[in-house]
């Protein structure tokens, strides 16, 4: 039973929150089970928390449902390659795979007996909620298909909500403008899903409304970049994703996600753009900080961090390799900025690369994480 509450508090499966008028809350109840070995011996003990969706009302807690099952003639044709080709057949579980799902409604569950939270026992559980979760893919087959379809999202307030959360993240919120990216693509023709995932990010504004950017005191005084992009992330163009962000005193100063304008063929031109976007931005924060003349560090080239060795290494090489035939000529200038000493690209762990969701969906645990390491912080922590 520990364990798997483990994993629902390590995923974010759920916040506490009051529950709102007009909602009711569903119970919930443990499923037990015993895992046996071939031998028929009991190997381990199982519980599952399952929420009691049988008193949910279809169109109000859930629309439509789907469970994906592997169909007995699939798995009779996969084993028989296996014997044709004389494979090895390996097997394995994923512990917790109901958790990764996307709850597009609204629900509230009661707390778990026996775990409730001390001095919060009169709250009730919220599915999580976060931007674009990790897996939410957004296109134009989404859009309104015929008259009706478009007549029902006539009253929807699609533009204008989209538009409050673009002046949210343009103003405090970095971690938002690849959410506010994605949407603001559809404002001519958006759907019932576009809305929906809207309606989420105006939820998680909601419950982060007291978040706000902090910068601290630090010895050393000094712009930092980091980019990242998404290869190919785009469903409707397969265009990719450039995402970076610029730090100072432990806070963000500046930051961008955007959809690139051209298709490419490998993740290291696509990264070489985003260095590009992100190098021509460097230069512009560079001189105004020279202008000021208070940062003693910008004399020094602005370092942009990066998870691709590839990218790292074309910056600072004067050898065109294969992977370079096809990168257009006008980004071969961020070379010139390595050499002028304007900027200087570094490699960085991808576990580290907390702009990550400027660019894809995240698992909460990790969205939460890298939402920190921006200098987002609860107003509560500042003063306590």
């Amino acid at each position: 039973m520990k364990e798997d509450m483990s994993s629902m508090y390590g995923n974010g499966v759920w916040e506490l929150v009051e529950i709102p008028v007009g909602f009711k809350p569903i119970d919930c109840k443990w499923i037990y089970k015993t895992k046996k070995d071939a031998k028929g011996k009991i190997k381990r003990f199982k519980a599952r928390l399952v929420a009691k969706g049988y008193i949910q009302k279809e169109g109000i807690d859930y629309r439509e449902t789907f469970s994906m099952v592997s169909s007995k003639d699939s798995f009779r044709i996969i084993m028989a390659l296996i014997a044709h080709f004389d494979l090895e057949l390996h097997q394995m579980d994923v512990k917790i795979a109901f958790l990764n799902g996307d709850l597009l409604e609204e629900v509230y569950m009661m707390q778990v007996e026996g775990f409730e939270v001390e001095g919060n026992e009169h709250m009730d559980c919220r599915a999580g909620v976060d931007p674009i979760n990790k897996g939410n893919k957004l296109s134009t087959k989404q859009c309104p298909k015929n008259n009706l379809e478009k007549e029902q999202m006539k009253g929807v307030p699609y533009s204008s909500v989209v538009g409050s959360l673009m002046y949210s993240q343009v103003c405090t919120r970095p971690h938002m403008a690849f959410a506010t990216s994605i949407l603001r693509r559809y404002l001519s023709n958006p759907g019932y899903d576009h809305w929906i995932t809207t309606k989420k990010a105006l939820r998680y504004l909601r419950k982060t409304r007291d978040h706000m950017l902090v910068y601290r005191r630090v010895e050393n005084l000094e712009v930092v970049g980091f980019t990242d992009t998404d290869f190919a992330g785009c469903t409707d163009n397969r265009k990719s994703t450039t995402g970076y962000i610029f730090m100072l005193l432990g806070g963000a100063i500046s930051w961008k996600s955007s959809k690139q304008s051209i298709p490419v063929a490998s993740t290291m031109e696509v990264e070489v753009i985003t260095y590009f976007e992100a190098g021509g931005h460097a230069k512009w924060l560079r001189n105004f900080a020279t202008e000021l003349k208070v940062i003693d560090s910008i004399y020094k080239a602005l370092k942009i961090y990066c998870d691709n060795s590839s990218t790292v290494s074309f910056s600072k090489s004067t050898k065109n390799t294969n992977g370079a035939k096809f990168i257009e000529l006008k980004y071969f200038k961020i070379r010139l900025w390595v050499d002028n000493g304007d900027t200087e690209y570094e490699h960085i762990g991808t576990e580290d690369m907390f702009v990550d969701p400027l660019t894809k969906g995240l698992k909460p645990i990790d969205f939460e994480r890298h939402v920190r390491n921006m200098g987002l912080s609860f107003s509560l922590d500042i003063l306590g």
